[in-house]
């Protein structure tokens, strides 16, 4: 099953095989967006491909909301963003997926993430023409993930709650962070074997970390710097 609902003027193509759904979308410009897509039908769905690879997606425009879900293996999502005041609300369940998104801007920004699954691969980079503020918010259950969270950020708030073995996670708050309360990360982490690092960088205003960990045979890099 496919669910997809749109508000805004944009250029979308779909394409749908059993087991195999693809979503494309370039908006060329338009705030206001309201975009739902659900993707169930089984194993090696898309939505967009790599950023060099035609077609795209591409969503441009301020005060955009972005919720997708995707239920299967092998699955992927790849694409950009460009605007501010949006909420990417992204929801995955399934082995071996892959998600890569690169964000411009960002300001005002909220991120609620979920992944389900294992040696799944998550990479978002916020805030990449200028700092972004906003919320990040991201729950991963499952072994041999890789996880990583980059935002350039006038001061971001970042809350991961991590459970399983053997994964990776990167975390990166860099930005002037010249807001009353610079960039701060609280992270729960329960499960072995896994390696977390931390890397925040700002000036004038200070960072904080909260760190609870259960479990043995972790390894923890943590960088504060002005």
């Amino acid at each position: 099953m496919k669910r997809l609902t749109m508000v805004a003027p944009l250029i979308m193509v779909a394409t749908l095989t059993y087991g195999e759904q693809a979503v494309y979308i370039d908006q060329v410009a338009g705030d206001g967006l309201t975009l739902f897509i659900s993707q169930s039908g089984g194993d090696n769905n898309s939505v967009g491909k790599p950023l060099d690879v035609s077609p795209y997606f591409i969503i441009n425009g301020n005060d955009q909301n972005i919720n997708i879900n995707q239920l299967g293996s092998t699955n992927s999502i790849f694409g950009s963003i460009y605007g501010n005041s949006f909420t990417l609300d992204l929801d995955q369940i399934g082995s071996a997926n892959v998600v890569d998104l690169q964000i411009a801007n960002a300001n005002s920004s909220a991120y609620v993430i979920s992944l389900t699954g294992s040696s799944n691969t998550f990479d978002v980079d916020a805030g990449l023409l200028s700092a972004a503020n906003g919320t990040v918010s991201a729950i991963v259950l499952g072994s041999t993930n890789d996880f990583m969270f980059d935002i350039n950020a006038d001061g971001a708030n970042i809350d991961l709650n991590l459970t399983g073995d053997s994964n990776t996670y990167s975390l990166t708050q860099s930005g002037y962070g010249s807001g009353l309360g610079g960039h701060s990360a609280k992270i729960v982490s329960l499960g072995s074997f896994n390696t977390v690092t931390i890397d925040q960088g700002a000036t004038l205003i200070a960072n904080t970390i909260d760190l609870d960990l259960s479990g043995s045979n972790q390894t923890i890099t943590i960088t504060q710097s002005d």
